[in-house]
């Protein structure tokens, strides 16, 4: 599944101008335990620099880059690793505690922790 975006425009001398985006599909699973929610997502091959999580309210983004293979005499045979741009968001609900986010990278898994809040109703004990 890949999602391309293009962008077209003119340079001052008239030429057409054409950039592909490419963008890739990222799978992830989401488990829950009793402490946190945890994401587990595809990053095979993506090297740990080329990785970029961030939060922005309550969207949270994983990004990573496969570069292309350039090297002399490279000539693939069969291909099935896609290279180019991986994204995928995810929209967190308000019983996160965001401050405390924790990400991982082990074996080609992104591993991205999200603990829980604690309760946020407690019952009030009546004086009298």
């Amino acid at each position: 599944m890949t999602e391309q975006r293009e962008m077209q425009g003119r340079t001052e001398s008239g030429c057409a101008v054409q950039d592909k985006v490419k963008r890739l599909a990222l799978r992830a699973n989401i488990h829950e335990t009793a402490e946190a929610f945890v994401i587990e997502a595809d990053m095979a091959g993506v090297p740990q620099g080329a990785l970029e999580l961030t939060l922005d309210g309550e969207l949270l983004t994983l990004r990573g880059r496969m570069e292309e293979v350039d090297r002399e005499g490279y000539q693939p045979v069969s291909r099935q690793f896609e290279r180019g741009e991986y994204q995928r968001s995810f929209r967190l609900s308000g019983d996160m505690d965001t401050e405390k986010i924790t990400a991982e990278l082990d074996g080609g898994i992104l591993r991205v922790r999200l603990p829980k809040a604690r309760e946020r109703v407690r019952r009030i004990q009546i004086q009298g």
